[in-house]
């Protein structure tokens, strides 16, 4: 059975850390008290890098200490507490695939004595790509296919989380409704150009296509996919889309021309970020020959 099935967060950027000690929990004991304590740092910020962790900063406020201590760990959680030496103002915090809520929180000493606590930040952490397409573990849609001759219902769904080289993608699979297997098709990810796609499997040394440009785009941009030429059709903000009962608003389209016959194409209608792919059509010499409808889709991000 043929598909025409859609082909389908930020270059992990490896920081330096300060070396920290073994943590401990409870609170750090108190220095004697005597003298002038350091300045409480404060402005904490953080980022975080998908599959990696997340990393804190802040602002260093103070000429006297001797170390600073980090509280960090996952909400409603015990906390951790991390020494770290004078003068750091950042932290890596290595969360690989703990997804969860942290907060972090940090505070200045020396031997008269503590700062103040920093103020808390808290920050969410998932494996998640948001962008054009939402892309977390556990999303899925479905789609009506009708070719005029068979109709069928079909399912896509993001089934892994996978870090390939320093990149975030997100597995998807195809299974036809009522049945229990399930096809591996690509590997997907947004990026800060677009949509990537990778064949299944891929390794750290594979090349990844963008199809979908986004967000940068103009109607009428044309740009090359593998052979084929994609034309942007309704670019942001979009436009009003029935699709079955539905009425989408804010949808983008392109128009994806097959190098081996031109006369062949495939026109794709996205809302980006709240849902994806919408509708798909089959067009062969003007004329819509199959069409697949989003029926029903879960999405969490």
């Amino acid at each position: 059975m043929r598909f025409w099935i859609l082909a389908l967060l930020p270059v992990v950027l490896f920081l330096g850390c300060q070396d920290k000690a073994t943590p401990v929990h409870g609170d750090p004991p108190e220095p004697p008290a005597h003298g002038h304590v350091p300045n409480a740092p404060d402005s904490v910020k953080a980022s975080t890098y998908v599959g990696f962790g997340v990393v804190v900063r802040w602002s260093d406020n103070s000429l006297d200490e001797t170390k600073f201590v980090l509280e960090h760990g996952r909400r409603s959680f015990t906390m951790q507490h991390d020494t770290l030496v004078a003068n750091t103002a950042m932290y890596w915090d290595s969360l690989r695939l703990a997804e969860g809520d942290y907060a972090y929180r940090v505070r200045a000493g020396n031997d008269s004595g503590w700062s103040a606590w920093s103020e808390t930040l808290f920050v969410s952490y998932r494996l998640k790509s948001d962008g054009l397409i939402p892309l977390r573990e556990g999303n899925w849609w479905e789609f009506s296919a009708d070719s005029g001759q068979t109709h069928y219902t079909y399912r896509h769904a993001v089934s892994a989380f996978r870090l390939i080289g320093l990149d975030d993608y997100y597995l998807l699979t195809a299974s036809i409704a009522d049945t229990l297997a399930a096809d591996s098709i690509y590997y997907l990810r947004n990026c800060a150009t677009g949509v990537t796609q990778l064949a299944f499997p891929s390794d750290s040394g594979a090349h990844a296509d963008t199809l979908f440009r986004y967000p940068n785009i103009h109607s009428g941009d044309h740009y090359l996919y593998r052979e084929d030429s994609i034309v942007v059709l309704n670019p942001p903000p979009g436009i009003a889309k029935i699709v079955g009962d539905t009425t989408f608003t804010g949808v983008i389209s392109y128009q994806r021309f097959l190098n081996h016959d031109r006369s062949h194409s495939i026109r794709y209608y996205l809302v980006p970020q709240r849902v994806g792919l919408v509708r798909e059509e089959e067009i062969r010499s003007g004329d819509i020959i199959a069409h697949h409808d989003i029926v029903t889709y879960h999405v969490e991000n």
